[in-house]
Formats: C-alpha cells, sequence, structure tokens
C-alpha cells in the first residue's frame, strides 16, 4: 500500500509540476502555427546561407 501512495503522490507532483509549466509558458491561440511558420523560415534560410557557403568555395 504505501507503494501506491507514494506512487500516487509522484504522479500528483508531476501533474501540478507539468501544469505550472503550462501556465508559465501562457500559449495563445494560433500560436503553434506561427512557430510552424517561423521555424519553416529559418530552415529556408539555412540552407540558403550552406548553399551560398557552397558556392563560394567551389569559386576559390
Amino acid at each position: 500500500m504505501p507503494r501506491r501512495t507514494s506512487s500516487r503522490r509522484g504522479g500528483t507532483n508531476y501533474l501540478r509540476h507539468a501544469l505550472g509549466e503550462l501556465g508559465e509558458l501562457a500559449p495563445q491561440a494560433g500560436e503553434e502555427e506561427e512557430l510552424a511558420r517561423r521555424r519553416a523560415l529559418l530552415m529556408n534560410a539555412e540552407k540558403l546561407i550552406q548553399a551560398i557557403a557552397d558556392a563560394i568555395a567551389a569559386l576559390e
């Protein structure tokens, strides 16, 4: 029985912690889509930077 109580207490503590983390993040409606758009933009920029670096290296 003590194990079960300890396990429940651990689960409760985890849920409280997770809820606190979500509260700190304060997610907004539509935020995920905006973050995905920004991520894609940054990934494309990274590819362009690499392509330019490769082109410069080929010219040297």
